[in-house]
């Protein structure tokens, strides 16, 4: 695996971008952290399938992640890296985030026992599907989670949901095309591991919100930041 390098930063947050070669193809990696960090988790998102790691939502949460104290990593798949719209096939995003922490398990600043996983739609799911497939993390924190497509709520995604044996928290705005709650809910009986659901009231697939709510957008994003950080730190002294 080839890794190189670059460094910037902001006020209090530092950051350190990577190109990385798994399975020999390059990823783009980003790892943040606070600049007076705590021990905290290391939190690995991906992003969904039209958007990469730069989008304002992934950029958001990965900040978030990095000022509450953890260490922050987010990485775009293969074909976003390449400019492609297409997405890589779910096994190859799958080896792809068994590459990635492959090597950050490498890196002196992670913790191998305090890693959690997940991402945005897309990402998460896959991200879910490595867990499955035998990956041991401390969670998934799952933004989003891709239960079907668009307008066909009969044909989930879930058969992998029964070896999902870590905490796992589902955070799903209520008018996600996405995800019907009506068949999560049953869906996550499935799942071995403590699974929680936070629903967003009022949001879609990225937690906007409609004007009628009388939310602001930023409003829902920040609750779904409130959730995860509690959850993290609910994982974090579950492990001390």
């Amino acid at each position: 695996m080839r890794s190189a390098p670059n460094r910037l930063a902001s006020e209090d947050i530092s950051e350190e971008s990577h190109i990385v070669t798994v399975d020999g193809r390059d990823i783009r990696l980003v790892m943040r952290s606070a600049v007076d960090a705590a021990s905290g988790m290391t939190v690995v998102l991906a992003h969904g399938a039209g958007t990469g790691i730069d989008s304002p939502f992934m950029r958001y949460f990965g900040e978030a992640m990095a000022r509450a104290g953890h260490l922050s990593v987010a990485f775009d798949f293969a074909y976003m890296h390449a400019g492609r719209k297409a997405p890589d096939p779910a096994s190859r995003m799958v080896a792809t985030w068994s590459g990635v922490l492959q090597w950050l398990r490498q890196r002196p600043e992670v913790q191998a026992d305090n890693l959690v996983i997940g991402g945005k739609s897309m990402g998460g799911r896959m991200a879910s599907l490595c867990v499955a497939e035998g990956e041991a993390v401390s969670g998934l924190l799952l933004l989003g989670y891709p239960l079907h497509a668009s307008g066909k709520p009969e044909k989930v995604r879930v058969a992998h949901f029964p070896k999902l044996d870590c905490p796992c928290l589902f955070i799903q705005g209520d008018r996600d095309a996405l995800c019907s709650l009506d068949a999560l809910r049953p869906a996550l009986d499935g799942i071995p591991g403590p699974a929680t659901l936070h629903v967003i009231e009022g949001g879609d697939h990225s937690f906007g919100l409609l004007k009628r709510s009388g939310r602001e957008p930023e409003q829902a994003l920040d609750e779904a930041r409130r959730v995860a950080l509690a959850w993290l730190d609910g994982l974090l002294v579950g492990l001390q």
